[in-house]
């Protein structure tokens, strides 16, 4: 660093150190190493590391420890356990703390944290910067320790254009092939044939019947003095008991209801298909319940499910749903009067 060393042994060295050494365990690390190389050559630094290597021929090694040991004004460790076992990353932490010592510079090695890790002996007491957040935090911090704490200074050699030849090298070129989709939409094959609208008998408690609604084992939407779903009455009386008697007033075909409404309810066409949406919604999440799935409730009235470890096993399962999931097999349909 030309501000923090002495300048008797910038002139012993014959150049000042302006360079920025990036140590990583190839090549689990190498599409950060090259990002942020290009990220660092960018801004005017000037890089090193071992995926600089273009051509063979070259000791590369020899080079590389050349640059660490009379170059580098600060090198970059990538940690992650991977790296820190590393002999080879062992070893430049080895030659960097030699050249700390000779500097009389301290925080000449900086970690820069991807994963949590054990740190060696020779790096212990070294401040990390933090990259678990993602790489552009962690970035936007390297640069101002750089700049601001450790004041190395840019050198516009022309780095920036191997680094960028270097991304063309290892990126990837599309092509166009078929892809399996992956996802973990359920398919319906076949939906309940009738919807239908009951109504509570006389005065009822609203807050007792709220909660025998929420409590039923189909899906329920409230409306009016009583309620829409699939259901069928002597599955319903069962549940509601004679404290809370109901009476079927009307029911209509699902396929009419979704394509165009109910008018004796005067339900249009946009509200019953959000209706529907509903009946369908908490049918599903009936069914995952009673299969021993988990609820995680996200922003909004959102939810997501998913298998407990004592249920599925932690490697990529398919499940075997039997019948439509919005069909008989759960009880949100088994009185759909299908």
């Amino acid at each position: 660093m030309t501000s923090q060393l002495p300048r008797t042994l910038q002139e012993a060295e014959g150049e000042p150190r302006e360079a920025v050494f990036i140590s990583h365990a190839a090549p689990e690390d190498n599409a950060f190493t090259i990002w942020l190389g290009a990220k660092l050559a960018a801004m005017g630094y000037e890089v090193w590391a071992d995926v600089l290597k273009l051509k063979g021929g070259d000791d590369w090694q020899r080079k590389l420890e050349n640059a660490l040991r009379h170059r580098a004004g600060k090198m970059l460790l990538v940690a992650n356990p991977r790296a820190v076992d590393k002999q080879g990353v062992r070893n430049e932490i080895q030659i960097a703390s030699e050249v700390a010592r000779k500097l009389g510079d301290a925080a000449f090695i900086i970690p820069l944290r991807m994963e949590p890790f054990e740190a060696p002996f020779l790096i212990a007491h070294a401040q990390y910067i933090d990259f678990t957040r993602g790489w552009a935090h962690g970035l936007s911090e390297l640069l101002e320790t750089l700049q601001e704490t450790y004041r190395v200074p840019p050198n516009a050699g022309g780095e920036e254009k191997i680094w960028r030849e270097i991304q063309l090298i290892h990126g990837k070129t599309l092509v166009a092939e078929p892809e399996r989709l992956i996802s973990n939409w359920l398919s319906i094959d076949q939906l309940p044939t009738k919807i239908r609208y009951y109504e509570f008998k006389g005065q009822v408690s609203e807050r007792r019947a709220q909660a025998q609604m929420t409590e039923a084992p189909w899906p329920l939407k409230p409306f009016r003095r009583g309620f829409l779903t699939f259901a069928r009455i002597h599955d319903l009386q069962d549940h509601f008991g004679p404290n809370l008697p109901i009476r079927p007033k009307e029911e209509r075909r699902v396929a009419g209801f979704l394509d165009s409404g109910w008018s004796k309810l005067d339900i249009g066409r946009l509200d019953a298909r959000n209706h529907f949406s509903d009946l369908a919604r908490q049918a599903f999440e009936k069914l995952f319940a009673e299969r021993g799935l988990l609820q995680y409730a996200l922003s909004g009235t959102q939810s997501a499910w998913w298998p407990p470890v004592d249920i599925a096993p932690t490697t990529k399962i398919g499940f075997r749903w039997g019948m439509s999931p919005v069909c008989a097999r759960s009880k949100a349909y088994r009185s759909s009067g299908r």
